[in-house]
């Protein structure tokens, strides 16, 4: 599991906040995890579940609406907010797989955990041995490769 969800808090208004690294609007908690992931600065967030002010340096990047996320790096001071919850990165699960049809490769994103968090973080796909032609597809994005003939 790649996040700790700590339920009801966020950064404390007046702590200080020179740790906050980005805000993004308009999002899910699951699209919030995949950014936070990619940029390996970010140690915990955010996300918002319903509208919320906070007094002190946080009002600089307030009000806060339910689908905002506000990623931090280093340490978290946490004050309680029932409109929220804080994720905090943790140790990364990957799984690595070699899928049989189009259905388990779709499956894949569908494991949760009982906190609702994805239960795998990075998928690595042998897929050497598999090609098809319904979605999603495994294709070489290169436009440059001559078309391939089949000889039987």
């Amino acid at each position: 599991m790649g996040w700790n969800k700590k339920a009801n808090v966020a950064q404390y208004g007046q702590a200080s906040w020179d740790n906050f690294v980005n805000k993004v609007t308009d999002t899910t908690a699951e699209q919030v995890m995949r950014i936070a992931f990619a940029n390996p600065a970010i140690t915990f967030f955010f996300f918002c579940r319903e509208y919320m002010v906070l007094d002190g340096p946080a009002s600089q990047y307030g009000p806060f609406e339910p689908g905002d996320a506000v990623f931090f790096t280093g340490e978290p001071w946490y004050g309680t907010a029932p409109q929220c919850d804080a994720y905090e990165k943790t140790a990364i699960s990957t799984i690595y797989i070699s899928p049989t049809d189009n259905q388990q490769f779709q499956d894949i994103g569908c494991y949760i955990l009982p906190s609702g968090t994805p239960a795998i973080d990075v998928v690595c796909i042998f897929a050497g041995n598999y090609a098809t032609n319904t979605i999603p597809m495994l294709r070489a994005n290169n436009r440059h490769v001559p078309k391939l003939t089949y000889c039987f």
